[in-house]
């Protein structure tokens, strides 16, 4: 299987998360990260492109101070924290790089992530839009 987001083979660096809809699961490219539901039948649906600033979920380290906020991708933060060994909580709205708080690390890989993406499917930090003319 082909990513559809940056052509690369899926077989290599294909992930499934754990949380299966019913007669499918969710497998996401390990090159951009970009999820899909393959099918029982076959069948690939891909759910819609989000920008970075609302592409993965957000958990607090709230051990820490200040208080820092990773971006969640299957069982792990984009900076590689495993949000099940880690005194992490997961929270009900989507990560943003553009918060204060957002982890540096997490706001690096994203930003790597995003470039990966062709432009015209890539969701833009404030700070580039700015410059655009």
């Amino acid at each position: 299987m082909v990513c559809d987001v940056c052509g690369s083979e899926w077989p290599g660096g294909l992930d499934s998360i754990p949380t299966n809809p019913e007669g499918g699961t969710w497998v996401t490219c390990g090159h951009c990260f970009a999820t899909a539901i393959v099918m029982e039948s076959g069948e690939v649906l891909c759910p819609p492109y989000r920008p970075i600033t609302d592409r993965w979920c957000a958990a607090v380290d709230e051990s820490g101070t200040p208080e820092v906020e990773h971006a969640i991708v299957t069982t792990v933060t984009l900076c590689d924290v495993n949000i099940e060994r880690e005194e992490l909580t997961g929270h009900g709205y989507s990560w943003s790089p553009l918060r204060a708080t957002a982890c540096t690390a997490c706001r690096s890989v994203a930003a790597d992530v995003d470039d990966r993406w062709p432009v015209g499917r890539r969701g833009r930090l404030a700070s580039d839009a700015e410059g655009d003319g």
